[in-house]
């Protein structure tokens, strides 16, 4: 008995142009690449581009042709790019469900398409074709089996080509706490209905019995990605590739949206300008296609960064910045210690000598001064236009009146108990990171996350430079018996969205909201010391789209 379509191969004339075809336009995963041919993935879908002298040098005459499945949201930006890009198109859509017709670069035939076959048959059986007969009467009969009891077994019967979906049997972490065996159902990216007695019809099913559904992590300040494009002092790689290979790293850890935490500083290299406007226009651009995780833009502006002003607030009156927080790191005249462990942190990063880089922070703290005026500017501009606006490490009394007096929404890593009290006294959320917790305090001797949230000083917990730190992190609180599991998940999803004014969106497996969520197995029989690292990741969807999958061992 035939199960599915094994894979599909595709003769190319030019490898390079079609293998940049299908996975920069189309949006295609590459898997591998080499001299004669490229593998690919589709959703589940294996495809493979096979470089053959016999290609064909125009379309064939008959209607053979391929369709690909986008979802219904996404439509439009398919069609206007295609348009722009110039991809020709062989055919206008006269069928149910919106549909694209266009020919690859070697004039083979394809289709992208909204709807399934649940959606034709429904069509069609309103407006019949000429002599048309039904032979069942539902084709919801295939389901996903995400887990059969063994979570070490798992087996996927097919993938949904809808956007409706139903998960079974699950037990769920709802805002109000746990729902044994429900059925979670999501259209069009959204959760819109979770209980104990839905019996759907006309959605894909999977089957998720034993298995948990948390609400995807939301990191409001991650900069580990900066590893992933310079590993190495003065090594550098291109930007796709480290951002790319960075967004399987955050789906790995549980990170359905991430703030990416870029530093708009004085520095050359890394942490310049110019990397942050490469890395602004990769995300919010091209990176579209090729990053499942939601991205979002966080800027961590210094202070004594007076250059290119304008572009800074030009960036924020477009809505390219979604979180703006402001930095101090140069060190203080006189304070030998600051500047030795900002001397270390710099080499790090950059292949500059310590001449070079005292030299550096001479010239800046001549003219730090001179952002002053700048940074209220920007304050009134994060307001006016409705960015949330982050304080960094106030460590004094004085800085945290400022924060306060600029409304700040978010204090990033307070220094002590007292100076975030006072903070979430005027209404910011507090902030901290989750490898302080995990690690046993923080690398910089000030207040621990223990410490935190022994006083009720901790709001939400972010990767800061250790993203599977923020996954592990829930279990470690409640292993130290500091929290609850549920209150402890709530620092890293329904907290962090509060904080960073998107609960409407995201944060709960709530109604209305988008269906970004984990499904885990919670099996184990490891000491409680080391449980969390036996609670492993099944799925991962963002908007309602499986992501990602791991297999349990």
């Amino acid at each position: 008995m035939i199960t599915g379509i094994n894979h599909i191969t595709l003769s190319v004339c030019n490898l390079e142009k079609s293998f940049n075809f299908y996975t920069e336009i189309l949006g295609c995963q590459a898997i591998a690449k080499w001299q004669t041919g490229a593998y690919l993935v589709a959703g589940d879908l294996w495809l493979c581009l096979s470089l053959d002298s016999n290609t064909r040098t125009n379309p064939m005459d008959e209607y053979t042709h391929i369709a690909f499945s986008i979802p219904e949201e996404r439509f439009q930006e398919y069609s206007d790019r295609l348009k722009v890009l110039g991809v020709k198109q062989w055919k206008q859509n006269t069928s149910e469900g919106e549909s694209i017709y266009i020919l690859d670069p070697d004039h083979h035939k394809l289709e992208l398409h909204i709807g399934d076959l649940s959606s034709r048959i429904a069509a069609t059986k309103k407006a019949p074709y000429e002599g048309m007969k039904f032979f069942s009467e539902s084709v919801n009969t295939q389901q996903s089996t995400v887990n059969s009891q063994t979570p070490k077994n798992i087996q996927i019967l097919s993938k949904p080509t809808n956007t409706k979906i139903a998960i079974q049997g699950v037990n769920v972490l709802t805002y109000d706490g746990w729902l044994e065996d429900a059925t979670v159902l999501i259209e069009d990216g959204q959760f819109t209905s979770i209980d104990q007695a839905s019996s759907p019809n006309g959605f894909h099913l999977v089957n998720a019995q034993g298995l948990q559904m948390l609400p995807g992590i939301i990191d409001l300040h991650g900069d580990a990605f900066e590893r992933m494009i310079c590993p190495r002092p003065g090594v550098n790689f291109p930007l796709p590739i480290a951002i790319a290979d960075n967004d399987r790293n955050l789906l790995a850890s549980g990170i359905t949206t991430f703030y990416c935490s870029i530093t708009d500083s004085y520095e050359p290299g890394l942490r310049s300008r110019d990397s942050a406007r490469a890395l602004i226009d990769f995300i919010l651009g091209a990176g579209k296609q090729v990053l499942n995780c939601n991205h979002r833009i966080h800027i961590r502006h210094e202070e004594a960064n007076i250059a290119g002003h304008q572009e800074l607030c030009d960036w924020m009156v477009s809505g390219r910045v979604h979180i703006l927080s402001i930095n101090d790191h140069l060190p203080p005249p006189g304070n030998q210690k600051r500047l030795s462990r900002y001397l270390n942190s710099v080499r790090q990063r950059s292949s500059m000598s310590l001449e070079e880089i005292e030299e550096l922070v001479n010239q800046v703290t001549e003219r730090r001064h001179e952002g002053d005026v700048q940074i209220e500017q920007l304050v009134d501009l994060a307001h006016t236009y409705g960015i949330p606006l982050a304080s960094h490490d106030d460590d004094t009394l004085e800085k945290v009146i400022l924060s306060q007096q600029r409304r700040v929404a978010i204090a990033e890593f307070p220094a002590t108990v007292d100076l975030a009290a006072k903070s979430r006294e005027y209404g910011a959320a507090v902030l901290m990171g989750a490898p302080n917790l995990v690690r046993g305090g923080s690398h910089l001797g000030l207040m621990s996350v223990a410490e935190a949230v022994k006083n009720n000083v901790i709001d939400c917990l972010c990767s800061d430079y250790h993203y599977p730190s923020l996954f592990y992190a829930p279990f470690k609180l409640q292993e130290l018996g500091l929290m609850s599991f549920e209150q402890a998940w709530s620092l890293v999803s329904s907290r962090p969205a509060e904080a960073a004014g998107i609960s409407e969106q995201k944060g709960k497996i709530a109604p209305g909201l988008e269906a970004d969520f984990l499904l885990i197995s919670p099996d184990n029989s490891l000491p409680s010391a080391i449980a969390a690292l036996a609670v492993g990741i099944v799925s991962v969807y963002v908007a309602g789209q499986e992501v990602a999958r791991y297999h349990i061992k």
